[in-house]
Formats: C-alpha cells, structure tokens, sequence
C-alpha cells in the first residue's frame, strides 16, 4: 500500500474526571480540545491520505474499573457524552475528508475497559461499544484490538500499553518498545515525548527507530 502523508494522534482521551483545587473538587474536561482544534486545522492543510488513532480517544471514566464502588467519582458523567464530543470534536472532520484513504481506530487499555464492562454485564452488548454507538465500521474505520499493530510501510503503530506491561517508568521508554519489538514503531500511552533509535554498528542502514507520541 502506498501512502505519502499519515496523521498519528494518541491518547485524546474525551471524557470528564473530578480534580481537586484549593481543596475544592471541580469537574473538568480531560481532553484538550484547544489542541485538538490545532491539529484539525494542521490536517486540513496537511491533508493526509491515513488517519490513525492511536488508543485512550475516549478516557471511559463512568465504565472504569478504578471508580468502580465509588459513585461519588462517577457522578455525572455519561459515556454517551463522552463519544458524542468525540464524534463531534474530532471525528466529524474525517467523514468530510474525501482524500483520507485509510481510517484506523486502535484500542487502547481506556477503551479495553469498555469490553470489559460488557464482558462482566452482557447484557449491554453491542449498545455501548465505540464501534457501534459512533458507527465506526460504517465510517470507513478499521477497527484494530488492543495490543494489535497497525504496519504503515515500515512503521508500527501500537497504543502501547501491553507492550510497556506496567514498566511506564524505565528510564526511555521508547528504547524499551524498540528493545522488546525490534522494529520501527509509534507507540502512545504515556502522554509524554520519548524518542530513540537503534542502529546497527556494522550497518548503518540498519536501524529501528521509536517514538512514544504525547497527548
């Protein structure tokens, strides 16, 4: 497959959380939309043939396992509030790209929390999933499991999570994905910039190269 301009972006993360300052908890939003807005307009210039979402779009924090037991974590919010700002935040801009050939939705461990809950209370399956609430498979997305790999040429593109198993502290973890895959690849989860890259001492076109991608 050929393909000369891809858009990455990781771990948006839309939802809503509570967060106490001055010792008072407010509810904000966990995604930053402003940035988000930079980067829809940095894609309508770019105008990208590959569009790949790399995991955590949505943050799932009423279905977390983490607020589970403690309502007082969860009051007020809403899945469907969740997918409805991504859909309209973010998603929307791809149904109006025509140029955009390929649509890829990685899982991330936010989203994996959503097939656990379904998998736990069967009874709401096939009512909550990203995948049919926003229609993705419709859209045109491809619809990739967590811990599953996305190949672009070279590059692998991966949320990250299962890969890192707990070890988000390593000192580089960039060097650890390129140490555990020995390819080249893009990974998310972290929210914060790594990069590093391998090369062979004997051949210098031997080389792997990794980038954990920020929020």
């Amino acid at each position: 497959m050929n393909s000369n301009r891809f858009v990455a972006l990781y771990d948006c993360h839309y939802g809503e959380e509570y967060k106490s300052i001055n010792g008072v908890e407010k509810k904000f939003f966990t995604e930053n939309q402003k940035a988000i807005n930079a980067v829809k307009q940095f894609i309508k210039s770019y105008d990208p043939d590959t569009i790949i979402l790399g995991g955590d779009q949505l943050n799932c924090g009423p279905i977390s396992h983490w607020n589970h037991g403690k309502p007082k974590l969860q009051e007020g919010f809403r899945l469907k509030a969740e997918m409805d700002r991504l859909d309209n935040g973010l998603l929307d801009l791809f149904d109006l790209k025509g140029k955009i050939k390929n649509k890829i939705w990685l899982r991330g461990n936010h989203e994996q929390w959503i097939e656990d809950f379904v998998a736990a209370n069967p009874g709401v399956q096939g009512l909550i999933e990203p995948e049919n609430y926003l229609r993705l498979k419709q859209r045109g997305w491809k619809i990739f499991s967590q811990g599953e790999f996305y190949k672009l040429g070279k590059l692998h593109f991966v949320h990250g999570d299962v890969i890192l198993n707990g070890k988000n502290n390593v000192v580089n973890p960039a060097k650890y994905i390129v140490d555990q895959t020995r390819v080249s690849i893009r990974a998310g989860h972290i929210h914060t910039y790594y990069a590093y890259t391998d090369i062979n001492g004997l051949n210098s076109s031997d080389y792997h190269t990794g980038v954990i991608v920020p929020c």
